[in-house]
């Protein structure tokens, strides 16, 4: 035979790269695209998604070609490192050119750490598309962004793209079972043709009755878990798609002032620049100011509240004066406990904050300005000026009481309270909405409670929010016609709904609760971003609670905490969580494209699977451990997930005695071999474990009788 033969011969013998599916992988696409559009082009602009997108072919079809050149394996890693570099060149020309770009690629920094872990993940991850299996991975990060998408911005646009995305999923699990069934000889045939559009079909009829069983499952469970109409889930479903987009022009909320809080002004932004560290046991709503009277769309004090008392201090040690606060017009309040806590300035601000009511301040201030109010400011006819940067620590008095307790409390307020935190400019616009927001309840708390989360099941929380019209109510305009806003419009509509319902209430601004120093636990970070507006609500003894809407919102968060962005948000804002999951997935690709690598070229065909009879011995007997855990569970000595196979075998033989806890020591140590032990068990081994578990039953029904 002569050499040239051989060779032939050779390579006829030696295994062929068998290339992917091209439905599989088109439809794979396409439900990678789907998500793309539904995350990015809300938050970022339709160019920059268009171009995610195109990444994503040019990177399917690349791999397309490098798997049909011989030796074309070695090319995946190095052409999934230069898509990756490709992508971070045009970020960067983005970002340095957007000004004159001719498309819409308007990027903002808050957005670029997570596109850029997307695109990461989804560029990669097309190069390791070698196999079927490989290829149905796909679901998992498109399933992710389209479950994100639908966090940052739920409308109809984010639902349509999931049902298609749902529809593509559908059809790679029917179109890679038929894959796997058919094998090699028949997988021309279900790749084209009639067999092609039966899976294509098959998958459609799933879609239907998946999205069918969705919306008799999920809209019922939203109107019943939120106590919402369907009206309004209807609702939330026409925000513009346009609407969520970032945009570059828009103006930072205004908190400063104490004369004055304006609403309803429109789009705003927010930024990461860092104002006050805060030191204290759990999180609050730290105050600086309050409103009571609403004119047009301005909160603006009480008349005669807004100068207030200089109090010199009660004593000076050293460099610290000490003040100490009576109570103001709320009166003596029952049910507290004294918090201490720490305030750094750490630029020129106005006002000092605090949470709760103040007792005790300790500054190097010589005067201190106390408004009627209850909160803080300076020099008397200067509030404006920005006090020193200088640490300051307060002791505060937060309420402790008990809903009960601020049910059963006397509607009978003082006329203090009545004059300022009552009155309403149109006593009637509102009523029938108080009236429909609570409903039956009774207790002042409970009509309070159900007030908030009227409103925040009622509108969505959106910084894009379009400004309310010169000459309406800000609260009307709203709760009945925009329903899109930030916290204060969710503010002023529960702070005029309470009042609609005869419960008296007022605006503080301030922050909310902060994000945690990652080195510090029990300390705060305050920073622009957390500048926040809530609702107070006045309890007759109990003084002033807080009753925010937005925190009950999902687009919103003001308590619990934030999460601390990265040191090196000043630069580029690249928070660690997107691109630690990045990381993470990226990890998870290369395993599964290694894998796929090494069984090619061992010759194993993928999708076949070699299970040896060590490692069937051992699922016997880990079936049969299973079985004897549903049986103690039956006779009250179940195993917690906390719990090791020793502790639970002292549970088994103090609850259930000692013959039945030794049959699960000797069937619990064979499934500690079987999951552990580098010796592999053999078939007598699972006769053992039977016989185990027989005699454990035995003893078990002995025990009934």
């Amino acid at each position: 035979m002569s050499q040239s033969s051989v060779k032939v011969a050779s390579s006829e013998l030696a295994p062929k790269t068998q290339e992917g599916s091209l439905p599989l992988q088109l439809a794979a696409l396409l439900g990678q695209s789907l998500a793309l559009y539904a995350l990015a082009s809300p938050i970022i602009s339709i160019g920059y998604t268009m171009f995610l997108v195109l990444l994503g072919v040019v990177g399917l079809f690349t791999a397309r070609a490098v798997q049909r050149r011989e030796g074309g394996s070695a090319l995946l890693l190095p052409g999934a490192i230069g898509m990756i570099a490709t992508f971070f060149v045009v970020q960067f020309l983005v970002l340095r050119f957007r000004n004159v770009l001719p498309l819409d690629f308007a990027l903002t920094s808050a957005d670029t750490s997570l596109i850029m872990a997307l695109t990461f993940t989804a560029t990669l991850a097309i190069f390791f598309w070698l196999t079927d299996s490989a290829t149905l991975f796909s679901c998992v990060w498109s399933m992710a962004m389209s479950g994100l998408a639908a966090t940052i911005n739920l409308n109809v646009i984010t639902i349509v793209c999931f049902g298609a995305y749902l529809l593509c999923a559908l059809f790679l699990l029917v179109h890679h079972h038929t894959l796997a069934q058919a094998g090699a000889i028949g997988r021309r045939q279900v790749t084209s043709g009639s067999l092609l559009l039966l899976q294509v079909r098959t998958a459609a009829l799933l879609w239907l009755l998946t999205f069918v069983l969705g919306c008799v499952v999920a809209i019922p469970l939203q109107m019943i878990g939120r106590n919402m109409s369907l009206e309004r889930v209807l609702e939330r479903l026409k925000v513009s798609h346009e609407q969520k987009r970032l945009q570059g022009a828009k103006q930072l909320r205004n908190f400063e002032s104490a004369r004055e809080f304006a609403v309803g002004l429109g789009p705003v932004t927010d930024d990461d620049t860092l104002l006050y560290r805060v030191k204290v046991s759990r999180p609050y709503y730290w105050r600086i100011s309050t409103f009571a009277t609403l004119q047009g769309n301005l909160w603006v004090p009480y008349a005669a509240d807004l100068d207030g008392e200089a109090l010199a201090p009660q004593s000076r040690a050293s460099s610290q004066s000490l003040f100490t606060f009576s109570p103001g017009v709320e009166g003596s309040r029952a049910k507290t406990e004294p918090v201490q806590v720490m305030v750094e300035p750490l630029v020129s601000l106005r006002g000092l904050c605090h949470i709760a009511e103040p007792r005790e301040l300790r500054t190097d201030l010589p005067t201190i300005i106390r408004r009627v109010d209850g909160t803080l400011g300076m020099i008397r006819n200067q509030l404006d000026m920005a006090p020193p940067l200088t640490a300051y620590s307060l002791t505060c008095d937060v309420s402790i009481a008990t809903s009960q307790e601020l049910n059963n409390s006397s509607r009978r307020y003082p006329k203090e309270i009545q004059d300022r935190y009552l009155q309403d400019p149109n006593p009637t616009l509102l009523d029938e909405l108080a009236r429909t927001a609570i409903g039956a309840t009774k207790g002042p708390f409970d009509q309070a409670e159900a007030i908030r989360q009227f409103v925040a099941n009622r509108c969505i929380y959106s910084l894009d929010a379009p400004a309310c019209p010169l000459g309406r109510n800000p609260a009307e305009w709203f709760l009945n016609e925009s329903k899109v806003g930030y916290c204060d419009l969710y503010a002023t509509s529960v702070t005029m709904l309470c009042r609609a319902a005869g419960i008296p209430a007022r605006i503080a601004t301030g922050f909310n609760a902060g994000e945690v120093d990652p080195d510090h636990p029990s300390s705060y970070h305050l920073r622009e971003r957390n500048r926040h507006a809530w609702c107070e609500v006045f309890f007759t003894g109990y003084g002033w609670i807080p009753f925010d809407a937005t925190a009950l919102t999902a687009e919103a968060t003001s308590i619990p905490v934030a999460s601390p962005p990265s040191t090196k948000a000043k630069t580029a804002n690249i928070s660690p969580g997107p691109l630690a999951l990045a990381g993470i997935a990226v990890l998870g690709l290369l395993a599964v494209g290694g894998n796929e690598l090494y069984q090619r070229r061992r010759g194993v065909r993928p999708g076949q699977s070699q299970t040896s009879p060590e490692e069937i011995f051992a699922r016997r007997v880990l079936a049969t451990y299973r079985s004897a855990l549903h049986q103690l569970k039956r006779h009250g000595a179940m195993r917690e997930s906390t719990m090791t196979i020793g502790e639970h075998t002292q549970l088994v033989q103090k609850r259930l005695g000692s013959s039945v806890g030794k049959h699960y020591e000797r069937l619990a140590k064979l499934s500690e071999r079987a999951l552990f032990a580098q010796q592999a068990l053999q078939e007598k081994d699972v006769s053992l474990a039977q016989e185990a578990l027989r005699e454990l039953n035995t003893n078990l029904k002995e025990r009934k009788h």
